[in-house]
């Protein structure tokens, strides 16, 4: 992982920021791909290290990390959003899951300050709306989402099913609709899991 040519990411060495990524995955759950281990054990561990290899390596893409003297302990990263910016006229951004070690001590204080840095930053580069996704069951990010001036808009339900197993629903409630997501996970996927 390099960041285009930079020595530094966020005053941390590219190769241990992706060392902190690959260490920190397995133990993530990363919101909106919960469960994949299911299919496949460490797929969702692979997709987070790839979103931020990615990220790094993205000029458009805002990448933040809160570190001790250069050890990364918590990180996020911001890109942003032009289909909404163009359709609503409202400059968007999103936030990327904030990735921190769920024993890490003081997680709740690294999360809020990073959160609280990321809101600064996009204010100050003229964003009008910043979405964040957070786990539902990962209430120190919620808490301090919450208090950094993120506001619940909407929740995601998300269920894998695999179709070997058990037939899908014969008809849907009025208003429930079934999306599929390639995405992220179509690279890491075989085109047999993709057509499942």
């Amino acid at each position: 992982m390099t960041a285009m040519g930079s020595d530094s990411v966020d005053g941390v060495d590219p190769e241990q920021l992706h060392r902190w990524i690959l260490r920190t995955a397995p133990g993530y759950h990363w919101t909106g791909w919960q469960g994949l281990d299911l299919i496949r054990p460490s797929l969702e561990s692979r997709i987070l290290a790839g979103a931020w290899e990615q990220a790094v390596l993205d000029p458009a893409t805002e990448v933040l990390v809160d570190h001790d003297r250069g050890t990364p302990v918590a990180g996020t990263f911001v890109r942003p959003k032009p289909m909404e910016t163009e359709h609503f006229g409202v400059r968007t951004e999103a936030v990327a899951n904030v990735v921190a070690a769920a024993g890490l001590d003081s997680r709740r204080s690294r999360v809020s300050r990073l959160l609280r840095r990321t809101v600064a930053e996009a204010r100050d580069r003229g964003t009008d709306l910043l979405v964040l996704r957070v786990s539902a069951d990962d209430v120190e990010t919620l808490s301090a989402a919450q208090r950094e001036g993120f506001v619940v808009m909407e929740s995601t339900t998300t269920w894998l099913a695999d179709s070997t197993l058990a037939a899908g629903p014969a008809s849907l409630p009025p208003g429930v609709e079934v999306e599929i997501h390639e995405g992220d996970v179509a690279a890491a996927l075989s085109a047999e899991e993709i057509d499942r």
